[in-house]
């Protein structure tokens, strides 16, 4: 059977449930609990204005999560705009690996390997790759082919560059003895 009690310079009432298994202890015919729980709130100080001193952090926790959205949307941001550069590099480095396949063949120019290079960027770079620029070197032994570009801006703040490179070794055509 709950009980409820009070206690003089008490502002709230407690209610306690007792178990009815549990044995009382205390004198016969005692009504009181033998244990006394007291329950008192802080008292309220008031400022000259009228209002509770808590009043003034009133609306702090909305300001809060306000600012942590902010950084939150501005880090999906982040992320998007590495992922979007990391996108832009990979298909610079895929063209730039076309290109080497194909100025590095027998009777191949750089001319051939600039050709492919642009024909594989008009196919794929229409989006994340921004102004690229093929440089194909052809030596007498080797071919190294460069791209560079920056990177699609998805929002506010600097585009990436982009940097791509593939050199390898000119086919030659050799008899066996």
């Amino acid at each position: 059977m709950p009980t409820t009690l009070t206690h003089p310079n008490a502002t709230a009432s407690v209610r306690v449930a007792r178990n009815p298994r549990t044995r009382r202890r205390g004198r016969p015919g005692d009504t009181a609990p033998s244990r006394t729980i007291r329950s008192r709130t802080a008292p309220v100080s008031h400022t000259g204005t009228g209002h509770a001193a808590g009043d003034r952090e009133q609306g702090s926790v909305a300001a809060q999560v306000v600012i942590a959205m902010l950084v939150l949307v501005f880090v999906v941001v982040a992320i998007v705009q590495v992922a979007l550069a990391a996108y832009a590099n990979h298909i610079a480095q895929g063209a730039a690996d076309q290109a080497l396949d194909a100025a590095r063949t027998l009777g191949a120019t750089s001319a051939d390997g600039q050709s492919e290079a642009q024909q594989v960027l008009a196919q794929l770079a229409t989006g994340p790759l921004i102004n690229p620029h093929v440089t194909v070197t052809r030596t007498a032994t080797t071919v190294t082919v460069t791209i560079t570009g920056r990177a699609e801006r998805v929002w506010l703040g600097p585009t990436l560059p982009v940097h791509a490179s593939a050199s390898g070794p000119i086919e030659q055509f050799s008899t066996l003895p």
